[in-house]
């Protein structure tokens, strides 16, 4: 299941998309994050053994500077200088100059671009860009490439609604409530309205994040806290898709509305809530076939009478039959209690299975752990 998530660009969420990439990355398999922030960020890092490093770090600067001047429009008096500063590292002169030179200039690009990454760090958050990286360190996640990198530029707004717009044909999207109204707009406007698939796989992906945002201080776990988590349910996702999938047909607003979230909260009343106490309450039930499992299986004299069954079985065995010190109610009383042994351990073995076999068993683990 491939999601696309995307956020309004806005400097005061700072990268308001990473509790939607973490939805995605417990629910989804693929990513594509639609981020014109992080996009912008991904695109500066200089590659430090560049040729000609002083040019990568310039073009790194100007590519940033419509985003630095949104956030402190200080910058926006440096933006000449910085162009002069790519012809002169760019020239043949500069090539040619001594090292000395060359290192002294080095210094102070290198001392701006610091700066500026900083400053990025505190529009953007330090924590989200380190989430996304560790994302994308798992190779899930694909950053959806721009043209145009000027925020303000009517090209590069135009370009970002058609991306997410278009990406919601072939995936599920994660949107936020803002960027959900402006596609939505924005689609009347082109009167290329949502059909009926896409419109199902909004409503599908917005119930799973209603869903995994509503699990015990999901907010507050790491990346890789739901990346761990993540690998150990994998097994018990498909069924919980299912049941997504079907909860999802009785919600008819889209995740922007008004209603939805209403909508989600009578589902989880109807569906979740009541599967979820009746695993819990299977989960109870199992543990007393395991204690008595366990009870019997460190009962002292069930492990002398099953001592005894083995040593006087070996013994008749050695003598082909012929021993006579088997002792019958020894040996009847050694079955029952490997009967009873049998009985309960199969009993916990096979309610465990039915238990992993709920559909919601996945979002019942993941409950569990973030508690």
């Amino acid at each position: 299941m491939d999601f696309v998530v995307g956020g309004y660009p806005d400097i005061e969420n700072k990268l308001s998309e990473v509790a939607l990439l973490k939805v995605a990355a417990l629910y989804g398999d693929k990513i594509t994050l639609i981020s014109p922030m992080y996009q912008l960020y991904d695109a500066i890092m200089v590659n430090t053994n560049a040729k000609n490093n002083e040019l990568a770090i310039v073009n790194s600067i100007i590519k940033l500077l419509p985003l630095c001047e949104i956030a402190d429009p200080s910058f926006g008096n440096n933006n000449a200088q910085f162009f002069e500063f790519k012809n002169l590292v760019a020239s043949k002169n500069y090539k040619n100059a001594p090292m000395r030179y060359k290192l002294e200039t080095r210094k102070q690009l290198n001392q701006t671009y610091n700066e500026i990454i900083d400053k990025l760090n505190e529009i953007m958050g330090a924590d989200e860009i380190n989430d996304i990286n560790r994302l994308k360190r798992e190779n899930r996640l694909i950053i959806q490439k721009f043209n145009n990198s000027n925020l303000a530029d009517d090209n590069f707004i135009n370009e970002y609604i058609f991306n997410v717009s278009n990406s919601m044909k072939q995936a599920y999207p994660l949107l936020d409530h803002r960027l959900g109204d402006l596609i939505t707009n924005y689609r009347i406007v082109t009167k290329d309205g949502i059909s009926p698939v896409e419109r199902k796989n909004i409503i599908t992906s917005g119930l799973a994040r209603k869903l995994m945002i509503e699990l015990p201080a999901f907010d507050l776990a790491s990346m890789d806290e739901i990346i761990d988590l993540r690998r150990e349910l994998d097994r018990y996702l498909v069924r919980f898709r299912a049941a997504i999938l079907t909860y999802s047909e009785e919600i008819s607003v889209l995740p922007w509305d008004s209603d939805f979230d209403l909508n989600c909260e009578q589902v989880f009343i109807k569906n979740v809530e009541p599967a979820i106490l009746e695993l819990k309450e299977q989960v109870d039930d199992n543990k007393i076939y395991k204690n008595l499992f366990g009870s019997l299986l460190s009962d002292d004299k069930l492990k002398s009478l099953i001592g005894s069954i083995v040593i006087s079985s070996a013994t008749y065995i050695s003598t082909n039959g012929t021993d006579t010190t088997i002792n019958p109610e020894l040996f009847a009383a050694g079955a029952f209690g490997l009967s009873e042994l049998t009985k309960a351990g199969y009993k916990a073995s096979e309610k465990n299975k039915q238990i992993k076999r709920n559909n919601l068993y996945f979002y019942y683990k993941a409950a569990d752990n973030f508690r």
